[in-house]
C-alpha cells in the first residue's frame, strides 16, 4: 500500500510540479478545529482562511488577489470544494498538498 500511495504522488508531481505546501497529519495540528482547513490558517503565506458561522462555509482570501482559490489535494485526490469535507478528522487525511493557482 505505501508504494502505491507513493507512486500516485509521484505520479500527481509529474502533472501538476511539485506543490507549493505539503503539509501531513504529523506535521499539522488538527485537534480542536471544527474544519481541518483551519488547520492550516498561519502556514500558507498570503492566505487568509474565514470560517463563515452564518452558512457554516469556508472561504479563502489572498492577501494580494483578492479571492484566491488554491488547489487542494488529499492524500493524491484532488477536492474543487472542501465544504463538502467538513466530516474529515485528523485520523482520515494522510497528506494535504496545496498548490497555488
Amino acid at each position: 500500500a505505501k508504494r502505491r500511495d507513493t507512486t500516485q504522488i509521484m505520479r500527481m508531481h509529474k502533472i501538476f510540479g511539485r506543490p507549493t505546501y505539503e503539509f501531513t497529519n504529523k506535521n499539522i495540528n488538527f485537534d480542536g478545529r471544527f474544519h481541518f482547513i483551519l488547520a492550516l490558517q498561519g502556514r500558507i503565506a498570503g492566505l487568509e482562511i474565514f470560517f463563515d458561522a452564518a452558512t457554516g462555509e469556508i472561504r479563502f482570501r489572498s492577501l494580494k488577489h483578492g479571492d484566491w482559490q488554491p488547489v487542494i489535494w488529499l492524500d493524491g485526490v484532488r477536492y474543487e470544494d472542501i465544504n463538502k469535507l467538513s466530516f474529515l478528522t485528523n485520523d482520515m487525511i494522510a497528506r494535504i498538498d496545496v498548490y497555488r493557482t
